[in-house]
């Protein structure tokens, strides 16, 4: 190979002196090959599709331990011991003087904020008992979906509902 030698841009094959087309392909010996190879082009492209890829994996795998990390927060345990009502008719508390039962003014209570301007879903509405105080009961409503107080209500024993 002489410092001189030219060669085939399609096939690399090397040119006679002086030719104007390949012998071996047949193609236009005008452009001269400088003995580089050709990038591959695909090649090129792999280590920043690799790149992309491992940048979304990560910033998936981020995203789920963020969401996991807001789901515990917002999750409270209460350790305090369950107190389970009765459902048969006399086995709560009632209130001296009044017709319906503390698990009866709870009900109204629920139906109240069910059929309220802004209804509270039942999965989201949590409501507590303070027990009876003379004719009525004291309640206090929570919506837990959005961790608001809903303020304390009182129900008197014909099952009339009032904000306090």
């Amino acid at each position: 190979m002489t410092d001189d030698s030219r060669y085939c841009s399609e096939c690399r094959a090397e040119l006679a002196r002086g030719a104007d087309s390949c012998a071996v392909c047949g193609v236009y010996a005008g452009d001269v090959f400088d003995g580089r190879m050709p990038r591959r082009g695909p090649a090129r492209f792999r280590g920043v599709f690799l790149l992309v890829l491992l940048l979304g994996v990560a910033g998936a795998a981020g995203w789920f331990i963020l969401q996991r990390g807001q789901q515990r927060r917002t999750l409270r345990l209460d350790s305090a011991p369950t107190a389970v009502v009765r459902q048969r008719p006399g086995g709560t508390r009632r209130a001296a003087g009044a017709k319906i039962n503390e698990a009866e003014a709870i009900r109204a209570l629920r139906r109240h904020f069910a059929t309220a301007a802004e209804p509270v879903t039942a999965e989201c509405l949590v409501v507590s008992s303070q027990g009876p105080s003379g004719s009525q009961y004291d309640l206090t409503a929570i919506d837990r979906c959005k961790g608001t107080r809903l303020g304390r209500w009182v129900v008197n024993g014909d099952g009339v509902v009032q904000k306090r």
